[in-house]
């Protein structure tokens, strides 16, 4: 039996695998926290040059062939698409792939074909009186390649550009200061045959899903989502895009072609009722996936990271672990730890998933958990 191929570590796809009784590798590039049996692991480090790639690609084809090769992180694309392209697997074009990874190649894409997205710059020759002038007063600048919040900064002042002017790989863009949603979607020959709307309810923090949008606004929303999937030729799988909405309608955001970070699939099997894992991996593998079209519950994530420092109390913990809405939560620190800056939405110290009935159920449980969860840190540290 052919083996499926998994690169980036994602919990959920290996458990669905374990499930479904299938022959898998995973190929991460680095060390995991809680190791598998070597007969699932691919022992050599990602390539972080097109020489290394020259040398490491033979050796991972040498250990298929593969039935599917499947992409868990944003970083993992790249060498999907060129592990694809060689093997010859009926999916989304390669190119597509890397159209849905690179923001420069994604926004002038989707700019050509008339869908709004944010004001954007990126090239040669910049200087910061003209980043200023056209995308100003707020300014965000983020690496191309790069995901989940990780590298952005946001920039006020003009002399703050300077320092960003000499690295290429940064793309600049106005500051969109309305709120954020996503629309996940899983998608059979072309066609989403499920979408989401989640909104994120405090950036970076808390999201809760699906909402429902006035019934012109999600229209809206949900026409972008298929004409965005539509032009970047998502063929099968699952996508992930991100859109603001103010008074004049959705503007693009950014899309994924994977699932989702941020216990967004936790959340969807706890409001839709299904094994999202499972229907992610039964697309990728061509078969035919049975979804649910409306959620019989809504449901909610706070993705816990107090900032860096060290941690000098966790107050409230027990009373959050008991609260009636709270379907699962776990604390992955203690008082004394030494926390990081948080690099990236992906990177936490915890997690709380909640779920109710009704979004007005949910909302005040939600603030609920806010008032109870207090951390002090020593910042100095």
């Amino acid at each position: 039996m052919a083996k499926i191929l998994m690169v980036g570590h994602r919990q959920g796809l290996i458990d669905a695998a374990r499930d479904q009784g299938l022959d898998f590798l995973l190929w991460n590039g680095k060390e995991l926290k809680n190791p598998l049996p070597a007969r699932h692991l691919v022992k050599l480090p990602w390539p972080r040059t097109p020489g290394e790639w020259r040398v490491l690609q033979p050796k991972i084809l040498a250990l298929g062939p593969f039935s599917a090769i499947i992409g868990g992180s944003e970083r993992s694309i790249p060498l999907v698409a060129a592990l694809r392209r060689t093997c010859d697997l009926p999916s989304t074009a390669p190119i597509n792939l890397l159209r849905c990874h690179d923001k420069l190649l994604m926004k002038n894409r989707l700019q050509a074909e008339g869908i709004p997205l944010n004001p954007y710059l990126w090239g040669v020759g910049l200087t910061a009186d003209a980043i200023w002038d056209q995308l100003g007063p707020r300014i965000v600048c983020k690496d191309r390649l790069e995901s989940g919040g990780r590298s952005i900064q946001i920039y006020s002042q003009k002399a703050e550009l300077l320092r960003e002017l000499h690295n290429r790989q940064r793309l600049f863009e106005t500051y969109n200061p309305h709120p954020e949603f996503s629309v996940e979607s899983f998608v059979e020959d072309g066609q989403p045959i499920f979408t989401n709307i989640t909104q994120y309810y405090l950036r970076q923090h808390i999201n809760i899903l699906p909402v429902a949008l006035a019934p012109t606004m999600q229209e809206q929303v949900l026409n972008m989502n298929s004409r965005v999937l539509q032009i970047m030729g998502v063929r099968r799988g699952m996508t992930h895009v991100e859109l603001y909405l103010g008074p004049e309608g959705p503007v693009f955001g950014e899309i994924a072609v994977r699932p989702p970070g941020g216990y967004i699939m936790e959340m969807l099997q706890l409001a839709y009722g299904f094994p999202s894992w499972d229907s992610f991996l039964n697309l990728e593998l061509g078969r035919s996936c049975l979804v649910p079209q409306t959620a019989h519950r809504v449901a909610a994530v706070h993705v816990l990271h107090p900032g860096r420092g060290i941690i000098q109390a966790i107050k409230g913990w027990p009373a959050v672990k008991h609260h009636a809405s709270v379907h699962r939560a776990k604390l992955k620190v203690s008082v004394g730890d030494k926390l990081k800056i948080r690099a990236a939405v992906g990177e936490d110290v915890g997690y709380v998933l909640q779920t109710a009935s009704t979004l007005e159920q949910l909302i005040p449980a939600v603030e609920d958990v806010r008032r109870l969860l207090q951390w002090t840190m020593d910042e100095t540290a």
